[in-house]
């Protein structure tokens, strides 16, 4: 039998505590770590799992979409094979957007036309980013865009509030979140709920997008991770709907993008920043972006590099239809040996 587990739930713990108890018929562990991996790093349970494969010289597959030269894993022994899947979201993300896609629609938004979009030019906004949960990076880009007086010029969702790790968690409208993150010292910004076309009380879905993103010129997209090259369903979402965009993420993400076959906007982006170490700076530069695209030719800007999004998104097409040879062969392995029920992300393939 195949044991899986994956970063998000209880299902890590879970079957550390099963092995713990016996290996017996254990053939295999599998590691479904396609979320992103800072989840895990500092969890027990998976050191523990890895000194008990170790131990009983059982095989460990870990599955990740980080970045292989920066996934911060640590592995004990020749026992541990890891798979970088680094584009997987892009397979995720079409496939989930799926049950929405009528939702979307109505609001000019499919996934499954090559040339969505390509006529929606009279752009309201030159910008839109959208937050969910109040992270230290995200809050660092709304105080920059406030200090270039741009949090008006654009469609911002953000549906966090910040809370002090003391302060008592009170209860909020459904799909609201209360991130309990640390209170981030603000320098331009006074933080507030932000909502674009959704209802405050609307059960917030990742995978049905406000209005205002056809309305949009461009997404300032602030991902799930900024230390670390990941490229989530925030990346992938704009390359889907030939929509232009720039990532608040990890140093190095853009040039990442380009090594996986993507082609950068360079006709109306200075990438400038990407290679800057210093996360300040970094988003400093990044949003001088963003600010210079406001004093222009928004239509001009789409038309001009219309081809180049219809050319990323048929490239996308064909990364999802290439799933990886060892992520195929992993795939073939769980179905014939794993018996228990499983809703990780490599649950979509089985």
């Amino acid at each position: 039998m195949i044991k899986i587990a994956e970063i998000w739930g209880s299902t890590i713990d879970r079957i550390s505590n099963e092995l713990e108890e016996s290996t017996v018929g254990v053939s295999e562990i599998v590691l479904d770590f396609l979320h992103e991996v800072r989840y895990v790093i500092n969890n027990p349970a998976y050191y523990r799992i890895l000194e008990i494969a170790e131990r009983d010289n059982i095989p460990v597959t870990i599955v990740t979409s980080c970045d292989k030269n920066v996934a911060p894993l640590m592995t004990y022994s020749d026992n541990v094979t890891f798979i970088h899947w680094e584009t997987f979201w892009l397979n995720r993300t079409f496939a989930v957007w799926k049950p929405y896609e009528n939702i979307n629609k109505k609001k000019n938004l499919d996934m499954s036309d090559i040339r969505n979009g390509e006529f929606l030019t009279d752009f309201m906004f030159p910008y839109i980013t959208l937050n969910n949960i109040a992270k230290n990076h995200r809050c660092l880009v709304m105080d920059i865009l406030a200090k270039h007086n741009l949090i008006d010029k654009g469609a911002i969702s953000w549906r966090d509030i910040l809370r002090s790790c003391d302060d008592i968690r009170s209860s909020f409208p459904e799909g609201m979140t209360d991130s309990m993150y640390h209170k981030y010292p603000y320098q331009y910004w006074k933080p507030k709920r932000l909502i674009l076309d959704q209802d405050i009380d609307t059960l917030f879905l990742q995978e049905t997008l406000p209005i205002e993103f056809s309305q949009s010129f461009m997404q300032l997209v602030t991902e799930s991770d900024d230390t670390d090259i990941f490229f989530s369903e925030k990346t992938m979402t704009p390359i889907l709907l030939n929509k232009p965009f720039l990532v608040a993420g990890a140093a190095g993400h853009h040039m990442a993008l380009k090594s996986h076959g993507f082609v950068l906007y360079d006709e109306i982006f200075d990438y400038s920043f990407d290679t800057e170490r210093d996360i300040k700076l970094r988003y400093e530069i990044l949003i001088e972006n963003v600010k210079r695209i406001t004093t222009m030719n928004l239509k001009t800007l789409h038309n001009n590099i219309f081809d180049k999004l219809v050319y990323n998104k048929k490239h996308a097409f064909k990364l999802i239809s290439n799933i990886p040879n060892e992520v195929i062969s992993l795939l073939e392995r769980i179905r014939r040996e794993n018996h228990e029920p499983y809703f990780g992300p490599l649950n979509m393939f089985l």
